[in-house]
């Protein structure tokens, strides 16, 4: 599994955005214990754990973006966003430029609108996440 989905599994896995991992101090621990989980499903089943679904993973950032919004306010909240969803997309096939955009854009609706259209791009190849293997390794 990647780290993208390591980091994408523990925060689902926590119910929370991160942040609070960090404040817990605890991540690490977590990320291990998403190594193990991808471990036994690999005894289990003799293959590796699916890539994450494209719509599941798209529901959890737009819920992830509009809880940051509230929490920070629109103004702050976007320039916040701006990093998570760097996070979220570091690693996909073809998401630098869209991460090159994301950081010009000035507003909550604009970061939502980018956000549900890399996505919608990223349904018309595959159901799943697919990642650039380059981008990984350089991520790790």
């Amino acid at each position: 599994m990647t780290t993208t989905g390591k980091k994408l599994a523990v925060w689902k896995f926590a119910s929370c955005d991160g942040c609070q991992l960090s404040l817990l101090d605890l991540e690490d621990e977590l990320l291990a214990l998403a190594d193990r989980l991808e471990i036994a499903y690999f005894l289990e089943t003799g293959a590796h754990l699916p890539p994450p679904d494209v719509a599941e993973i798209r529901q959890v950032l737009v819920e992830h973006l509009d809880e940051l919004y509230a929490f920070y306010g629109k103004e702050r909240g976007t320039r916040v966003a701006r990093k998570h969803i760097g996070w979220y997309t570091k690693g996909l096939k073809n998401s630098a430029v869209f991460r090159a955009r994301m950081n010009t854009l000035e507003s909550a609706g604009q970061q939502l609108e980018a956000v549900a259209g890399f996505f919608d791009e990223l349904t018309e190849r595959s159901a799943r996440l697919e990642y650039d293997e380059e981008g990984v390794a350089l991520a790790a």
